[in-house]
Parts: C-alpha cells; sequence; structure tokens
C-alpha cells in the first residue's frame, strides 16, 4: 500500500495526469476503468484504493487488471 505523495509512482501517475505525455491518459474511477478495457486499451500502470475491493464491481475490475501484462 502506498502512502505518501513523495513516492515515486504516486509521483509518475500525479505527472501523467498533470503533462498528459504523449500516447498517455490516465484513467480514474471504476466506470471509466471498466470503458478503457472494454476499449482495448493497453494499461501500462494502474493504481487504486483499497476501499475498490470492498465493492463486487470493485473485486471484478480489480481481478481483471491484475491478470494484465502492466507495470511501472
Amino acid at each position: 500500500m502506498i502512502t505518501s505523495r513523495s513516492n515515486p509512482q504516486v509521483k509518475q501517475f500525479r505527472a501523467a495526469a498533470r503533462q498528459r505525455p504523449e500516447g498517455l491518459c490516465l484513467v480514474e474511477g471504476t466506470r471509466l476503468a471498466e470503458e478503457a478495457l472494454r476499449s482495448g486499451l493497453t494499461f501500462t500502470a494502474f493504481a487504486h484504493s483499497p476501499r475498490l475491493a470492498k465493492a463486487e464491481r470493485g473485486r471484478g475490475l480489480l481481478e481483471t487488471l491484475h491478470r494484465l501484462p502492466v507495470g511501472i
């Protein structure tokens, strides 16, 4: 679990949200992540709140995301 905003992974996500590097986009939220998966977008990384696993829909999304070949 990442708890610090100074974590390098957190910094990469925040930079992606601000700077929008070419070819990358930040997808935020359950619905948008589901739509991105359905559309065939390639995920290079993902992060989530522990709260996501508390809902059935969130658990399903996490199962799908964890099967993807992603990493920072």
